[in-house]
């Protein structure tokens, strides 16, 4: 490209009439013209062709941490799929322990049920995975690489609610992590798995204590809650992820 342009500004020298002072100032004059021209559009072009590259770059950067969010969100909606659907086998066992416990219809058929009931009632995990990828972007500045500005906010609104679901999560975790109103009726034997129950209990005596039926009848609507406040940030984690699946496929 530089090159035509030199060729031109030769062409032009060359049909200058020679022979004349004035006219030796002159074709000096436009050469050094067009030396400065020649620099300028050699500049002009140098910082084109940067910018197109950091473009490219910036744009594949962008590309990344936007599969990077993809990524982390499939995984946080398998999590939490998992903890809604263990949340309400947890609530359903408690509810059916409650009515086991105030009807007194206790065998070898349903004790397995108070097992279970009397087993994990007090196992709510606070624990919720983070948006490992927007939180880098955030704290190197790089957040300018969500160029949709709907999708930025909605990410926004995303860790706002993921807060407000873990702050809630520890919550429900200090109201259920209280196993002392079990104490006087749960025995637990000595070498037993810690992936089992492992103890034994007095149905008789424990189904007389209204305490113990009411609070296991609480724990039940905490855990009902969990996997409420799971299932939303769930839909809400899908609805966010097609987003950033539609701007990859569209956009980047």
């Amino acid at each position: 490209m530089i090159s035509f342009f030199r060729k031109i500004r030769q062409k032009l020298i060359s049909h200058l009439p020679a022979g004349k002072a004035g006219n030796q100032v002159t074709r000096y004059f436009i050469y050094a013209l067009g030396e400065i021209f020649l620099v300028v559009i050699g500049i002009l072009i140098a910082l084109q062709v940067n910018n197109w590259n950091q473009e490219r770059l910036e744009k594949r950067k962008s590309k990344e941490f936007h599969q990077r969010l993809s990524n982390d969100l499939d995984q946080i909606i398998r999590f939490l799929v998992g903890i809604e659907e263990y949340s309400s086998l947890v609530a359903n066992q408690l509810d059916e322990a409650v009515e086991l416990l105030e009807s007194g219809k206790f065998n070898d058929s349903n004790k397995q049920i108070l097992d279970f009931a009397f087993g994990n009632y007090f196992r709510l995990s606070r624990h919720l995975p983070e948006l490992s990828a927007y939180e880098e972007m955030k704290s190197s500045g790089q957040l300018g690489l969500i160029y949709n500005l709907e999708l930025r906010e909605e990410l926004s609104k995303y860790i706002t609610q993921q807060k407000l679901v873990s702050t809630i999560y520890e919550d429900l975790n200090e109201k259920v992590n209280q196993t002392t109103f079990m104490d006087p009726y749960l025995k637990f034997e000595a070498g037993g798995s810690v992936t089992e129950n492992a103890f034994s209990y007095d149905f008789s005596k424990i189904q007389q204590d209204r305490v113990v039926i009411n609070t296991l009848s609480r724990y039940a609507f905490h855990w009902k809650s969990k996997s409420s406040f799971s299932r939303s940030l769930q839909n809400q984690a899908t609805q966010l992820h097609e987003l950033i699946q539609k701007e990859i496929d569209t956009s980047l």
